[in-house]
């Protein structure tokens, strides 16, 4: 080789070597996260693809992280990411159908051990120093987790699949799916002992200022469709105080959220619509438009009460978080990863 092009090829092998692993070193960088300017996006991933993902939003610098588990652990997360469940210093990433909930680091996203072998994760909540329960598809039973050695204890069988969950006067309640249930687990003998009927196909579930319990039914899908309903529940005495029925057998609500307050309640159903407490009917009008897109997923900063909203697009390309005030005007967008469905608020 002439010695001119001995030194061009030598030249362009370093340009090109050094771009490699300044790209490199980018991508290991992940900003801390700020309380009460960081945002984490759930990003589903398309079923059976394994390209579940986790974004990292910065309200503070209005900018956006994509792919922080895999940046910060070299491998992806995997199939279908349902949720986030905060304990101590971890987060622990609940994903369904990958069977497992991935333990992290709340400030460098590195992994801190897995919980495996659940047949199909949904939702954790802690009721008690050493417990946590975590919720499941297919497990026909509700797991138990000592959080403090990442360890499954035992279960509490409960047919069919369990979703959401909340805490109320030493009380777990949980929505049971197909048993159009919720049911009452008595968080020291992790025995069901109670119930109370609802509508179809309950999945979120949120506690009010009063105390009252609020369940969203997403109504049964064809050939035998029901519309969605909004219930209201007396936790004391586990009787119904009011319901709401959607207007249509075609409205089909989810993601039942509370702002900071614990006054005034949000859901999907096309656009975002806002629910008080202490309203006798729902809404006719949404607070926020769908205007064309897929709204998917939906949460309440606990700072600002401002109001976010996913757009899952069409369920394979990346989709798109809006960030609105609390009257619904839009302050921000981002492009995160693929079916985003939820948030986590620092």
């Amino acid at each position: 080789m002439h010695c001119s092009t001995l030194i061009r090829f030598l030249a362009i092998y370093l340009l090109f070597f050094s771009s490699c692993k300044k790209e490199e070193i980018k991508k290991s960088v992940i900003t801390p996260p700020e309380t009460g300017h960081t945002t984490l996006v759930i990003n589903e991933g398309t079923f059976n693809w394994g390209n579940a993902s986790l974004s990292a939003i910065s309200t503070l610098h209005s900018s956006v992280e994509n792919d922080v588990f895999t940046t910060a652990n070299n491998r992806p997360l995997g199939d279908v990411f349902q949720s986030i469940f905060p304990y101590k210093e971890e987060l622990w990433m609940i994903v369904n159908n990958s069977q497992k909930i991935e333990r992290i680091n709340n400030k460098t996203f590195a992994s801190l051990g897995v919980i495996n072998n659940l047949p199909s994760p949904r939702y954790a909540l802690q009721v008690a120093e050493n417990k946590v329960y975590v919720s499941d598809l297919h497990a026909n039973a509700i797991h138990i987790i000592n959080p403090v050695n990442a360890s499954k204890t035992g279960e509490i069988s409960c047919s069919g699949w369990t979703e959401e969950m909340i805490l109320s006067n030493g009380l777990a309640w949980v929505c049971n799916v197909r048993r159009n249930k919720l049911y009452a687990i008595n968080v020291t003998t992790d025995q069901i002992v109670d119930s109370v009927q609802v509508g179809d196909s309950p999945t979120s579930i949120i506690k009010d200022k009063n105390g009252n319990i609020w369940a969203l039914c997403e109504g049964n899908l064809p050939p035998n469709e029901t519309a969605g309903s909004i219930w209201k529940i007396n936790p004391q005495n586990s009787t119904e105080i009011v319901h709401f029925t959607l207007p249509s057998p075609t409205n089909h609500p989810k993601r039942l959220r509370i702002d900071k307050t614990g006054n005034d309640l949000y859901y999907l159903n096309g656009g975002v619509y806002k629910l008080d407490i202490a309203e006798t009917a729902l809404r006719t009008s949404p607070i926020i438009a769908e205007n064309g897109r897929i709204f998917y997923g939906l949460g309440i900063h606990p700072s600002d009460n401002s109001i976010w909203v996913s757009d899952a697009k069409d369920f394979v390309q990346n989709g798109k978080v809006y960030q609105y005030s609390s009257t619904g005007v839009e302050q921000k967008n981002y492009s995160v990863g693929i079916i985003p469905s939820g948030f986590y608020f620092y």
